[in-house]
């Protein structure tokens, strides 16, 4: 009599990979449901705007108030005529050469300056000297014949600057009117050639 041999258990389910269980499905109905806005990925968020900034502006600087009394003394007023003497111009006059040398000699002997020399004569030689060397003169040809009276005017020569000042250059041009003279220059080579005539006298 044939005996069966009892049948082995099969050890196959016990080392065959235990598959674990959907994690999800067993956590279903624990957790509450997704919604849509969390299944969206997060957007980057833009960082904010920095303020703009104004541009500099150049501070206005407000007027300067002028210096009434700065100005006043900064531009000098204008010469008095007590002041006028204290002002010092340029008197241009033209003399014959050999006038003008013996003016030249008399400031060199006397230490004084043209312009000393100048208004010493007018000291000396009088209006009516003056008035008597510009006045016309008839003249009577060789044969009495009358003729045209002519007028005195100054003579060409070397030009002279006296220093004076504008109280006397006034003066000197106010002489001209009143002795009938032509011409400045003509009035100081007449009134100095008197002069030297008068100091030569003197001097004999």
């Amino acid at each position: 009599m044939t005996t069966t041999p009892p049948r082995r258990a099969s050890l196959e389910g016990a080392f065959a990979a235990k598959i674990p269980p959907d994690r999800a499905e067993s956590l279903r109905g624990l957790l509450p449901p997704r919604t849509k806005s969390e299944h969206r990925p997060s957007e980057p968020v833009a960082a904010p705007a920095a303020p703009e900034q104004a541009a500099p502006t150049r501070a206005t600087r407000p007027p300067r108030a002028r210096n009434t009394a700065a100005t006043a003394e900064a531009s000098p007023p204008a010469p008095s005529p007590a002041d006028a003497d204290e002002t010092t111009v340029n008197m241009p006059a033209y003399l014959p050469p050999e006038l003008l040398a013996w003016v030249r000699a008399e400031t060199r002997t006397r230490d004084v300056t043209y312009a000393d020399v100048l208004f010493d004569a007018f000291e000396v030689v009088d209006d009516a000297e003056l008035t008597a060397a510009f006045t016309p003169h008839q003249r009577t040809g060789t044969g009495g014949v009358p003729r045209r009276a002519t007028k005195i005017r100054g003579d060409g020569g070397v030009q002279r600057q006296f220093r004076v000042s504008l109280t006397q250059r006034d003066w000197v041009d106010t002489k001209i009117a009143e002795v009938g003279a032509p011409s400045r220059s003509a009035l100081c080579a007449a009134v100095l050639e008197h002069y030297r005539v008068h100091l030569a006298a003197s001097r004999q």
